[in-house]
């Protein structure tokens, strides 16, 4: 009896250890987290219920790590093994703008991860990590059962600057950059880099790269994703870049095209040699100038005139720097320009800004195609102030009469070229 009775004692103690001891991946999971469906492998493969971009998270044990190629493009992706011979493989992005130098120490660690289902490839699930700033658990990409405090953010999954030197010398093919049909994969391309202007404002530069038919030029910018992390990170190399190097460096970008032919940057590094970037502008410009002319606009600012002839075809076309003082000032002096070649088949651009930052007004008229762009007075896209500003006949005739010697003078010099 006294024997029976310490069994039933030994047992009351061992069965809550077994309960609460551990957290295990047996236990029933979450339907929903942050508005992301558990999702459970024969559900996606008997069942066929996954769709393409369902919000989910899985759930298993991290197998292994590796590259594997989608569309030509290269990932790295991990096994999270559900259960027996129930397989989810997790894409945690392209290869060289992220790396799998952090999963190493997690390999057989119970984790969920959460994503957007991809599709079934060779009979395999395939879910994909995601970034949203507008759900702050998705910041939480893959979570690890060791502890309920370990948390990766995708952003960890990143490569180090080691890594990406590291990967780029032993996978990354040379490229010109401005080729427009690029192929999936990761690459490299060494140019000159122009900052274009000591302004750091600029969220853009021009790269040159050198051809057999001479320099040719990529304009490379910010993209405006502010949720997918492949543009957050080429973001932030272009303003790595602008803030470390001078116009006229040579330097070698990283990038990796994803399925659709979209370049991403994700890393760069200084090249050897600089360049005289005036001589390549010149060479990589459609354009080449023939006469240019500045002048001061009276009372409302100064203007430039620029006669450049195309050098594909030799065509003529005008291009006018006008910096203003008052938004009146830029209304006036855009309806006088367009008066004054209403008539005329040339080909002309035009650029007015006040008080050189305020805002501006950028119009084209080239080989008949019109295009309007512009910046707010308040620094936002657009142009409406132009619209919203009123002019006054008075002020259109005083323009005129600044602006009509102006141009006479630079037609003279026009003609000096044209004969």
């Amino acid at each position: 009896m006294r024997y029976k009775y310490i069994i039933f004692i030994l047992l009351l103690m061992f069965i809550p250890m077994l309960i609460y001891g551990c957290v295990s991946l047996k236990t029933s999971p979450p339907e929903n987290i942050s508005g992301y469906d558990y999702a459970e492998y024969d559900d996606f493969t008997s069942h066929s219920i996954g769709e393409e971009g369902d919000k989910i998270y899985i759930q298993g044990t991290l197998q292994k790590s590796y590259v594997q190629e989608y569309d030509g493009a290269p990932f790295i992706v991990v096994d999270i093994l559900e259960a027996k011979n129930k397989k989810w493989i997790y894409r945690i992005g392209p290869m060289g703008l992220y790396s799998d130098e952090m999963i190493s120490d997690h390999i057989g660690e119970d984790v969920r991860c959460f994503g957007s289902f991809y599709k079934m490839v060779d009979d395999q699930p395939v879910v994909d990590s995601e970034w949203d700033y507008s759900l702050n658990h998705v910041s939480a990409c893959m979570q690890f059962y060791k502890s309920s405090e370990d948390i990766e953010k995708l952003k960890d999954f990143l490569s180090s600057d080691k890594y990406i030197s590291s990967y780029v010398d032993r996978n990354a093919e040379e490229l010109l950059y401005y080729d427009d049909e690029k192929e999936p994969g990761t690459f490299k391309s060494t140019g000159i880099f122009d900052a274009i202007s000591d302004d750091k404002e600029y969220s853009y530069f021009y790269f040159y790269e050198e051809t057999q038919g001479g320099y040719q030029s990529s304009l490379i910018d910010h993209e405006l994703s502010d949720t997918y992390l492949s543009a957050i990170r080429c973001n932030e190399v272009i303003d790595t870049i602008l803030d470390l190097y001078s116009t006229g460096d040579c330097i070698t970008l990283f990038y990796t095209v994803d399925e659709k032919g979209h370049a991403y940057l994700f890393g760069c590094e200084k090249a050897n040699g600089t360049k005289n970037i005036d001589e390549i502008r010149d060479d990589a410009s459609p354009y080449k100038t023939a006469v240019e002319k500045e002048y001061v606009l009276g009372e409302y600012g100064t203007i430039s005139f620029k006669l450049n002839i195309r050098k594909s075809d030799t065509k003529v076309i005008i291009i006018i720097n006008a910096d203003v003082n008052t938004a009146e000032d830029a209304v006036n002096l855009f309806m006088v320009i367009l008066g004054m070649y209403e008539d005329e088949d040339i080909n002309y651009g035009m650029n007015i800004s006040i008080n050189n930052t305020e805002a501006y007004v950028v119009y084209t008229n080239i080989d008949g195609e019109q295009n309007l762009s512009g910046l707010e007075l308040d620094g936002s896209y657009g142009f409406s102030w132009l619209q919203s500003t009123d002019g006054s006949e008075e002020g259109y005739k005083k323009m005129s009469e600044v602006l009509t010697p102006i141009y006479g003078d630079f037609l003279e010099e026009v003609e000096k070229v044209i004969e």
